[in-house]
């Protein structure tokens, strides 16, 4: 039996994931749908993996395709609390699943972790900061406090000037931008859609907990 064409196979998507998301209509579902899984191959995965794990929008499970990462987001974004985001197979983070293992998806620090090796210089099995030719360099090692340019004081750098001298971290001077929050010209705390905005404007986003599933800060 031949897979279906992408138009009809999207609409059976889409009424899936409705019929599993409450309050979601069809046509919402079909416009996330298409948001997430673009191509006929993702919108295959999608298909198939609802087919046999019918929870997997509610469950939290890492064992899913990636397009269903991209669709429980965009519900989660768009209010339908009853959605769980998919976990990190070894944590309980619900963002930046970038690696797959056999077992599941996991984020990057578990990843990491998990391939910890020995330092070329200090010998202690720790995350790789940086390869060398003399082996793999923890963060320590790889790059190790100086005395910052500005105070004096041997700390960890955050940045360099515009001569090359290095910083320390309570001596770098963020960017100063217009906030497009206050419009005030201030450091820029963090970027978002809508611009640079400043330590005072800027609110920390609410998201899906991986718990309780509770759409909260």
């Amino acid at each position: 039996m031949s897979a279906p064409e992408p138009a009809p196979l999207a609409r059976q998507v889409a009424a899936t994931v409705a019929r599993l998301v409450p309050g979601l209509t069809v046509a919402a579902a079909g416009d996330l749908v298409a948001r997430a899984a673009p191509r006929p191959a993702a919108l295959r995965q999608l298909d198939a993996h609802l087919a046999t794990h019918p929870d997997a929008l509610t469950s939290g499970a890492s064992d899913v395709p990636r397009p269903l990462v991209v669709l429980a987001g965009r519900l989660a974004a768009a209010g339908y609390d009853h959605v769980r985001l998919p976990r990190c197979l070894t944590c309980p983070r619900t963002t930046y699943l970038t690696h797959r293992t056999p077992a599941g998806l996991v984020c990057d620090g578990c990843y990491r972790r998990a391939r910890a090796e020995p330092c070329a210089d200090c010998g202690n099995i720790r995350v790789v900061n940086s390869r060398t030719s003399r082996g793999p360099l923890c963060t320590q090692c790889a790059r190790p406090p100086e005395p910052c340019a500005h105070c004096g004081r041997v700390l960890r750098l955050a940045s360099r000037d515009a001569t090359g001298a290095p910083l320390c971290q309570n001596c770098h001077q963020p960017p100063q931008r217009a906030c497009s929050g206050c419009g005030i010209v201030a450091p820029t705390y963090a970027r978002t859609p809508s611009g640079p905005v400043c330590r005072a404007c800027y609110a920390q986003p609410a998201r899906i907990c991986g718990a309780c599933g509770e759409h909260r800060t």
